[in-house]
């Protein structure tokens, strides 16, 4: 999954992961605003909407090169390990963001 511009030119919309649910929201920072929809029109895994209804998304979600999926051993909350910086995220890497 990829940002995706917001159609009236406000902001970028990225794709996050929920831990809680299993699935993939979007956040525009600059609306101030999330959806479970995409902006784009299609469903939240980046296909068209009846492509696939396979869950859990997450399963479909490509990590960045370097980048390893780790589970907290105490909140057993998923993290993300980057190899190339050695930095840690809560959030799932978009690739060609912040390092991802």
């Amino acid at each position: 999954l990829q940002p995706v511009l917001d159609s009236n030119g406000k902001g970028v919309w990225e794709p996050r992961y929920d831990q809680r649910s299993n699935r993939v929201y979007w956040i525009n920072h600059e609306l101030r605003q999330t959806s479970w929809t995409s902006p784009g029109g299609d469903s939240e895994d980046g296909s068209s909407p009846a492509a696939s209804s396979e869950s859990p998304v997450a399963g479909k979600l490509t990590l960045p090169e370097g980048w390893e999926r780790k589970v907290d051993t105490k909140s057993g909350r998923a993290y993300y390990l980057n190899h190339n910086d050695h930095t840690t995220s809560w959030d799932f890497p978009i690739a060609g963001k912040d390092g991802a």
